[in-house]
């Protein structure tokens, strides 16, 4: 049946697709292994303290967007210059140094790539819009900065600390030849390796875990770019991304003009809801897509189709043209501020449902290189929000708020179209790739 999705007679094991009716055999971890924390506690522990600065990290540009008034006014400059240079060159710097923030971590561990970025970020991070919007209004744009710092102080400790090395690379069995008097033969016994301690856990650098080379781990995200799944994935992932930082973008001049007329702090307190309806969001998603995989794939006769997790893009899709489209026009007809922030709420809520469709369908098709295509796509992220952040205000200005969210509605349209062409072709794309020499090389 494969609900629309085309089969492919040429190679009868399509990479992703799964017969769960045939007997699935737990791949063996070879060379790969991971120290897991004993306790739920410790578990906890470590997603509390990465979420945590996590969660400060990603705002470190839109936390400045409540300010671009004051730093228009401070240095003389237009707001595309401020959104190019503290939002765009901050997200393709970001992007970029994921390329060898992910070899690293897969040459030396984890821990030092959690560890040393976050010290570097103890001076120069920024807090989120809610927070920065009253720092903003009462001392000043320079605040976040320090205000940030201190937070990140607070997680220094809690890092090193409680966040231990998780992966490590087996080191060589240790053997002992031991002589049976008894029987005159001879054994060769496995050593077990000895715990460490938490003194030699407490290490930053553990050594190397893995035999492969800096330099190509951190080039083997670049020809993922020509594999479908993956080019489909960022661009739809991109653009959905992208709209949260238009929004972020436009914010400051939208509200602080009339009919508004907010202030800073006033501003990033538009943002508190969307936390609560993007964990909402984020949380319905992923209990939406575990369902209906489930129950298309049980429809299917126990065959998973990979491009299953695409018809969450319905609900993106929808949700987001109705978003703009309503942001747009309320806005240009000078409605009540809770309107808008209605919309914004929408575009929030459907973000989640993209993300978790590109991610865990690109985790699937290929899960062997899932790792280095989420490279990919974080760059071409941050590219397409260095190239937006560029014009977009001027855009702004210029064209004026119905056009620009009409605009937007359309290639939001068109974007997410793909994904039905993507759904139907999708396994006879994976098929070809498979049996593709020029593929097969990676």
């Amino acid at each position: 049946m494969g609900w629309g999705v085309l089969q492919d007679s040429r190679c009868p094991n399509v990479p992703g697709t799964v017969n769960l009716n045939e007997e699935v055999h737990s791949s063996k971890l070879e060379d790969w292994e991971y120290e897991e924390p004993k306790k739920r506690g410790d578990i906890m522990a470590i997603l509390f303290i990465v979420s945590l600065t996590a969660g400060v990290t990603v705002s470190l540009g839109p936390m400045i967007t409540t300010g671009f008034d004051e730093i228009e006014k401070t240095f003389n400059v237009t707001a595309d210059q401020i959104s190019f240079s503290l939002v765009g060159l901050l997200q393709i710097t970001t992007g970029s140094g994921t390329f060898f923030t992910a070899a690293a971590a897969a040459v030396w561990g984890k821990r030092p790539v959690f560890l040393i970025p976050t010290l570097f970020l103890f001076g120069t991070s920024a807090w989120e819009q809610l927070i920065a919007g009253f720092i903003i209004q009462n001392l000043g744009f320079k605040f976040t900065f320090g205000i940030c710092a201190l937070i990140y102080a607070f997680i220094l400790p809690l890092m090193y600390l409680f966040v231990p090395e998780t992966v490590y690379f087996a080191p060589p069995q240790r053997t002992e030849v031991i002589f049976d008097k008894s029987s005159l033969r001879i054994y060769e016994i496995i050593l077990p390796e000895p715990p460490k301690t938490y003194t030699q856990k407490l290490r930053i650098f553990q050594g190397r875990i893995s035999k492969a080379g800096f330099w190509c781990t951190a080039w083997k995200p670049v020809p993922l770019i020509t594999f479908p799944v993956v080019i489909y994935a960022a661009f739809t992932y991109s653009f959905y991304a992208a709209g949260l930082t238009l929004i972020a973008l436009l914010q400051d001049t939208i509200f602080s003009a009339a009919p508004y007329n907010l202030s800073s702090s006033a501003i990033g307190s538009t943002n508190l809801p969307f936390f609560g309806v993007g964990l909402i969001g984020t949380l319905l998603s992923g209990h939406t897509a575990g369902y209906l995989v489930q129950f298309l794939t049980r429809l299917n006769n126990g065959v998973y189709e990979p491009e299953l997790r695409l018809l969450l893009m319905l609900v993106a899709g929808s949700l987001s043209s109705v978003a703009y489209i309503g942001f747009g026009y309320s806005i240009a007809a000078g409605t009540s501020i809770y309107i808008p922030i209605a919309f914004l709420g929408v575009q929030t809520f459907s973000v989640p449902f993209a993300t978790n469709a590109m991610f865990t369908y690109v985790m699937d098709c290929h899960p062997s290189h899932a790792a280095q295509a989420f490279v990919t796509m974080n760059f071409v992220k941050a590219a397409v929000s260095l190239a937006m952040s560029e014009f977009v205000n001027g855009w702004f200005e210029f064209s004026g708020v119905k056009l620009v969210f009409m605009i937007v509605v359309i290639t939001n349209l068109a974007v997410s179209g793909v994904s039905i062409p993507m759904y139907i072709f999708g396994k006879r794309l994976r098929s070809k790739i498979a049996r593709s020499a020029f593929h097969l090389k990676f």
